[in-house]
């Protein structure tokens, strides 16, 4: 099974095995949540800090790269 670090050592293989799922599910599904994680982030700035769009997408670029976000701890919650 291939161990590719996936930002805590996590495979999409480990994954999917946690949760019996195939491969290609457990792929989208971390697919699935990262959308979901950037949209809930960018609708929370937009509204807190009173950005446009345009503001968004130019911080966005900013950080972009710049966060991760475990998978374990996520599921530890």
């Amino acid at each position: 099974m291939a161990r590719t670090p996936r930002g805590d050592g996590l495979s999409i293989d480990v994954l999917g095995a946690h949760y019996q799922v195939g491969r290609a599910t457990a792929a989208r599904w971390l697919a699935g949540a990262r959308e979901a994680l950037r949209e809930l982030t960018r609708a929370e700035l937009v509204a807190k800090l009173g950005l446009t769009e345009s503001q968004y997408a130019s911080l966005a670029r900013l950080i972009q790269g710049r966060l991760d976000v475990s998978v374990a701890s996520l599921l530890r919650e």
